[in-house]
């Protein structure tokens, strides 16, 4: 019923497409009654990452409540939901980029803990972003990824120079993205920056 495997499904990776054409068939009414039941088909906590996981798909669960059980309680079942949230109509990538930050800063913090706490939580993030990814329509998670490190150096595109004087020093992108200096004093290309405005 889904290309994900059964251990990504048990780490908390979701078929948001196969969630909204099965919770379609169902009134408000009929899905609270299987939602009473189906707990006897599940196994310690999943009911309650199940029933997290459909009410943030439903947007029963704001972006809010999500971000204070992550920020303050650092919630991975909250992290791995995150990225199921409905995107806003006209603000998608916007909210894409907004999540993806949030999943780094996140990773980025959870540097203090222990290793198992921080694999854990690595997890989690990993989850998170490949959920995010469904929801955007992202083929694979790495594709979610190229796009948002895409995003972040667009503004290299065409370069950034610093003017000293008669002294202008330039950051680009060669053809290959490998980053490049370059210096120069009038119309004279320099070999290297002059000490004194190397700082």
């Amino acid at each position: 019923r889904t290309p994900l495997t059964s251990d990504r499904l048990l780490d908390g990776a979701v078929d948001v497409a196969w969630y909204h054409r099965f919770r379609s068939k169902f009134d408000d009414k009929r899905w609270t009654t299987v939602d009473r039941y189906v707990k006897f088909a599940s196994s310690g906590a999943g009911h309650a990452r199940a029933r997290l996981y459909g009410e943030t798909m439903d947007a029963r669960v704001s972006r809010e409540e999500l971000l204070r059980r992550i920020t303050e309680k650092r919630n991975n079942d909250a992290v791995r939901a995150f990225g199921l949230l409905p995107l806003p109509p006209g603000e998608e990538e916007r909210e894409v980029t907004l999540r993806y930050n949030e999943y780094l800063e996140y990773k980025h913090q959870s540097r203090v803990f222990g290793s198992m706490r921080q694999a854990s939580e690595k997890l989690a993030v990993m989850i998170g972003m490949e959920n995010l990814a469904r929801t955007a329509g992202y083929p694979d998670p790495l594709r979610l990824q190229w796009a948002m490190e895409a995003k972040t150096v667009e503004d290299l595109r065409e370069g950034i120079a610093v003017t000293l004087g008669d002294l202008v020093v330039r950051l680009d992108f060669d053809p290959f993205g490998d980053p490049r200096v370059t210096a120069t004093k009038g119309e004279k290309m320099l070999k290297e920056i002059p000490a004194a405005a190397k700082k």
